[in-house]
């Protein structure tokens, strides 16, 4: 049997769509598995902070984990490492995303993705 190889295609994805996900995901997707997420209050956009922090399993408040994602600068590189780890391993959520049918399911999987670096719930 012959071995199965591969190309890379470089995909874009604007940046416009990473907001829309990332909004789906505040404001109805990563709650089961957040205590709290701290976001702007006058809108998201390009600049945008958001703080997700993570609830412990044991549900004391000491050993949260907060996750900040800060679109101006550092989150960047957290974004692109999150999708192309969808596009390696999560096949159906990237599919949806560039085929411009996502939903909260893949917004939850694209956060967990760049925050975590793995999906941990759901």
């Amino acid at each position: 049997m012959a071995e199965t190889s591969y190309i890379s295609v470089p995909i874009e994805i604007s940046r416009q769509a990473i907001l829309d996900l990332l909004t789906i995901a505040v404001e109805e997707g990563c709650y089961y598995w957040t205590r709290s997420i701290t976001r702007p209050t006058n809108g998201y956009d390009l600049d945008s902070k958001f703080i997700f922090v993570e609830a412990s399993e044991d549900g004391s408040v000491e050993d949260d984990v907060e996750h900040t994602l800060d679109l101006s600068s550092l989150g960047w590189p957290k974004v692109i490492a999150g999708l192309q780890l969808m596009a390696k391993k999560h096949h159906g959520h990237f599919a949806d995303l560039i085929g411009d049918n996502s939903d909260v399911w893949t917004a939850d999987v694209f956060v967990q993705l760049v925050l975590l670096g793995e999906i941990r719930y759901g």
